[in-house]
């Protein structure tokens, strides 16, 4: 049999190759890259160097009643037309959740009925727990690996903090800054590369200057290449996170990875007010990343003292975690449990 991977052209691109070149498996796997608006770099070439099956998406899946087609991250209308091809003609279809999506589709006209009508869904812990109207079987895992890799090994860590991932305003920059701003003599970095509007990037400017930072703050508006995104991670000592759901996974693990300090919210809260576990918290945990503080914590002078004072800081790992090589190995057999019970 074989699994089609159908995703984005992006650095989530590259994961997966990794993914799939390590993991012990009988299995073929051929990865088809869709053109992404929010990159302006392509990854194809990167991905092939890692994992040789990979080609853009020419709409063309040539699925045997045995193959297993995996989508991963439901965004845009070609996605979802694929989709509604693939369910009309009763072909295995597997949706490999990003967290956005979720709650983009979910509360529209008919999106649970979409999302529901998954053979099963590949989901992060904790992250469904909003929508008990989401009915269709759940695997939990990873299929991607997250490492922390710098292109250039000597790199030193400086005193830098990286704040958010993109010019999303669910990354809550304005509230980011009041504590980046409590760490004198740090460079700020603000990566607002997508997702970003002018209005939004003006409101940050002059949050920046009111507080005194706007000389330490800088705002990358291109994306950067891979390596020099990696290298940018390894230098920072710390990473600021405060979205109020699961974001910006792959810059967090790899600071982590990368011995950065990572600070996001571990209590969030939904759109109805209500208080929950951050499903990106939980997830961080099942990846053995058993370091990650709470951001709230900085608010308190006590806890802005204590980092100050422990500048040879280690991050801690679980031997035990779903980013291990077993674990990861281990999804696409009970994605194949779940979508052919008769042959298990």
């Amino acid at each position: 049999m074989k699994f089609w991977h159908i995703i984005h052209d992006g650095n989530h691109l590259v994961s997966l190759a990794k993914n799939l070149a390590d993991i012990d498996t009988t299995d073929d796997h051929d990865i088809q890259a869709l053109y992404s608006r929010g990159h302006q770099k392509s990854y194809i070439d990167k991905a092939q160097e890692i994992f040789a099956n990979v080609r853009p998406f020419d709409g063309r899946l040539n699925v045997g009643p045995q193959d297993v087609v995996v989508i991963h991250g439901l965004f845009g209308q070609p996605m979802a037309d694929l989709c509604q091809a693939l369910f009309k003609n009763k072909i295995k279809t597997v949706w490999c959740m990003w967290g956005g999506d979720l709650h983009m589709i979910a509360p529209l006209e008919g999106g649970f009925d979409l999302l529901n009508s998954f053979d099963c869904i590949i989901s992060y812990t904790g992250e469904l727990a909003l929508y008990p109207e989401i009915i269709a079987p759940e695997v939990q895992g990873a299929v991607h690996i997250i490492d922390g890799t710098a292109s250039d090994p000597s790199i030193e860590k400086e005193k830098l903090i990286l704040i958010g991932n993109s010019g999303d305003p669910s990354n809550d920059h304005l509230y980011l800054l009041e504590l980046a701003s409590k760490f004198e003599g740090y460079q700020l970095w603000l990566p607002f590369a997508y997702n970003g509007t002018e209005e939004y990037k003006a409101q940050i400017l002059a949050k920046a200057d009111e507080l005194g930072v706007l000389e330490r703050l800088t705002l990358q508006e291109d994306m950067l290449p891979f390596e020099e995104y990696s290298n940018l991670i390894a230098r920072a000592e710390m990473i600021f996170a405060a979205h109020n759901r699961q974001q910006a996974l792959g810059t967090m693990g790899q600071g982590y990875l990368s011995n950065c300090r990572v600070f996001m919210r571990k209590t969030i809260l939904s759109k109805a007010g209500k208080t929950m576990v951050n499903p990106g918290y939980l997830q961080m945990l099942s990846y053995g990343w058993v370091s990650v503080a709470d951001i709230c914590d900085l608010e308190q002078d006590v806890h802005r003292k204590a980092i100050l004072e422990n500048p040879d800081w280690k991050n801690e790992f679980a031997e035990v975690s779903s980013q291990s090589h077993i674990a990861r190995s281990k999804v696409f057999d009970r994605v194949k449990r779940v979508c052919f019970p008769s042959q298990s």
